[in-house]
């Protein structure tokens, strides 16, 4: 279950984190020079990745 789990569940979820917030951060820290965006996107991030990695803990348990 953990390899469906890993798999179907969890390898999307890192397409998605590479591929749309961290660039996004990226801009709005280097180009749009906006420093209530980057941390507004900066937040975000930091909760993606607190449930991504409690998801993470609760089914490595199993």
């Amino acid at each position: 279950m953990m390899n469906w789990v890993s798999k179907g569940r969890m390898i999307p979820l890192l397409l998605i984190f590479f591929c749309c917030p961290i660039p996004q951060l990226l801009n709005t820290l280097f180009y749009l020079h906006d420093n209530f965006g980057a941390i507004l996107v900066s937040a975000v991030l930091a909760l993606y990745v607190a449930v991504f990695t409690i998801f993470m803990m609760k089914y490595n348990a199993y």
